[in-house]
Order: structure tokens, then C-alpha cells, then sequence
């Protein structure tokens, strides 16, 4: 009878995790956007692409990259990801305290 019992609570755990994981998946935000910048320092123009997806209401990750072209004095790219929490959420602003990592590649300095 402990058999029985102990697949049928696996049985029902797995199903759980499934019903969970699809809602959690069906839920998940995705913003994606454009992005202009300058280096003070390089005097370069860029332009960039990022995305940023909400896992939870207040915690998401965020994805960018940066490419400054060929005429600016310092060619390279950019790129990122990092993970955004907002311990407070409102609809129009939020405030956020974020972690994350990045790489840039310099194809030349002239």
C-alpha cells in the first residue's frame, strides 16, 4: 500500500509542477526596445537593442546590446545581461535594485 500511495503522490506533484511551470510560462512579459548613446570619453555615437523579460511581477531579466560603428574613434560592441528586482511595484514607475554581468569588444583604437 506504500507504493501505491508514494506514486500517486508523485503522480500528482508532476502534474502540479506542469500546471505550474505552463501558467508561469504563459505570464511572462517580454518588452523590447531601442537605445541611442554617446561616449564622452571615445566621442562615439551608439545604437543598441534590449529586451527585457518579466519572470515575476518584480523580478526581471533584461537583455542589451551596444554597438559603436566603424567612424567613431574606439569600434566595438557591447553586451549584457542583468536582473532587475523591484521590491515595490507600481504601475508607472518603478525602482529597482539590479545585478548583472557584461562583455566589450574593442575591434580597434586609432
Amino acid at each position: 500500500m506504500a507504493p501505491r500511495l508514494f506514486n500517486a503522490l508523485m503522480a500528482s506533484a508532476l502534474l502540479l509542477g506542469a500546471l505550474c511551470t505552463r501558467q508561469a510560462q504563459a505570464q511572462v512579459q517580454v518588452g523590447v526596445g531601442a537605445s541611442a548613446g554617446y561616449d564622452f570619453q571615445t566621442k562615439g555615437f551608439a545604437a543598441g537593442l534590449r529586451a527585457e523579460g518579466f519572470v515575476l511581477r518584480s523580478l526581471s531579466v533584461l537583455v542589451l546590446a551596444t554597438y559603436y560603428p566603424s567612424p567613431n574613434q574606439v569600434h566595438e560592441v557591447y553586451g549584457g545581461i542583468d536582473v532587475h528586482y523591484a521590491p515595490f511595484y507600481h504601475p508607472i514607475v518603478r525602482g529597482y535594485v539590479l545585478a548583472g554581468g557584461s562583455v566589450n569588444y574593442w575591434f580597434n583604437y586609432t
